[in-house]
């Protein structure tokens, strides 16, 4: 009988708390999310620091970094398990992965769904796009130089910054250092050679990087003149970056 009146009266009790309180409960919906960055072949990249946004901040700022909701980096199998996300629309982006001479960083966009067990697959090789340039002699006096003699490089802004070399700032025209030139060189993603037209492509490029192109003859003992490099550029995945390139060769550099 104790017990039954202690039941009545703990009903009685928590129905007034409630009806007074008026208290209102809300329920995320939510999903979760994990990031396997791997290649075509199966290769997984571990220790990659996978970033993850909001998708309204990956469009409107600056910096990723300011509404960054979460950074980790991927484990032994290129797993970074970010758990449970509240449903909505996600950016994930990559720091640089290498992968031989080749440095990718990757996006993507998705959404959470409630319940949703998101699984996302990251392939370095599916962010590569083109670059194509149309060379033409700005010097006429050497206009005895074939256009598909002329060599054109391109190379990370981030490798070519850390050029150890001195940099002739303030010469005109620009005599170069050959250590310098030489490190650009050896640092190149790829140097190819004009077509009689001076049309130059490169395909298959890692997008979203930064990049430097550069332009240089070669005479006949081999030595390198009229070297010249020019502004950055970056393009994103799947695009074609094309750019025209008037050419200053004044044959001492």
């Amino acid at each position: 009988m104790k017990k039954l009146n202690f039941l009545l009266l703990s009903i009685i009790v928590l129905t007034s708390s409630c009806k007074k309180d008026n208290i209102i409960v809300n329920v995320n919906q939510s999903g979760t999310l994990n990031v396997q960055i791997i290649d075509s072949i199966g290769k997984v990249y571990p220790n990659v620091k996978v970033h993850l946004v909001a998708n309204n901040a990956y469009y409107s700022s600056n910096s990723y970094m300011i509404s960054e909701i979460d950074a980790l980096k991927t484990d032994s199998k290129g797993n970074a398990n970010f758990g449970g996300l509240i449903q909505g629309t996600y950016v994930v982006y990559t720091d640089t992965i290498k992968t031989d001479k080749k440095s990718f960083i990757s996006s993507k966009t998705f959404q959470i769904t409630s319940g949703d067990p998101k699984n996302l697959v990251i392939n370095p090789f599916d962010y590569i796009g083109k670059a194509k340039f149309k060379i033409t002699m700005y010097n006429p006096n050497y206009s005895f130089i074939r256009l598909d003699t002329l060599k054109v490089g391109i190379i990370r802004f981030s490798d070519y910054n850390q050029n150890p070399y001195a940099y002739p700032y303030n010469i005109y025209p620009y005599i170069y250092d050959q250590k310098w030139v030489q490190y650009v060189l050896d640092k190149a993603y790829e140097i190819k050679n004009c077509d009689l037209t001076g049309i130059v492509e490169f395909g298959k490029v890692p997008s979203n990087i930064n990049y430097i192109v550069f332009v240089f003859y070669k005479d006949d003992s081999n030595k390198i003149l009229g070297f010249n490099q020019y502004s950055q550029f970056s393009f994103a995945k799947d695009d074609t970056y094309t750019n025209y390139i008037s050419y200053q060769f004044y044959g001492n550099n």
